[in-house]
């Protein structure tokens, strides 16, 4: 049966899942933006944080909005696949180098 063009695109469930885990492991971890906010939130206030809220959310909105619209059916899977691999691996790169920093500052591991 042909797609007509009202019928909307649904993301399998196991992407919705992967796509809420990675956000809110980026939530959760402190980086440069918490570290900002901390440091010039003290003399900015209230208004410096919520201008890097939304200064956030503009940068993050369009990415949300393409997964709504169904950008990964758009792609073909042979298109996605070399960024998905190079994705995959900056990913399991920062989890190495994070459990490698936690492992010195435990002093388990010698060094640094």
């Amino acid at each position: 049966m042909p797609r007509s063009s009202t019928t909307r695109v649904i993301l399998p469930p196991i992407l919705v899942a992967e796509i809420i885990g990675l956000r809110a492991s980026g939530v959760f971890s402190l980086g440069p933006l918490t570290l900002s906010v901390l440091a010039v939130g003290r003399t900015g206030g209230v208004r410096y944080g919520a201008l890097t809220t939304l200064g956030h959310m503009l940068a993050e909105l369009p990415l949300f909005l393409l997964l709504g619209l169904g950008l990964p059916h758009l792609l073909d899977n042979r298109v996605m696949r070399v960024p998905s691999l190079m994705g995959g691996a900056a990913l399991l790169l920062y989890a190495a180098l994070s459990l490698r920093d936690a492992l010195y500052k435990k002093g388990i591991l010698p060094g640094a």
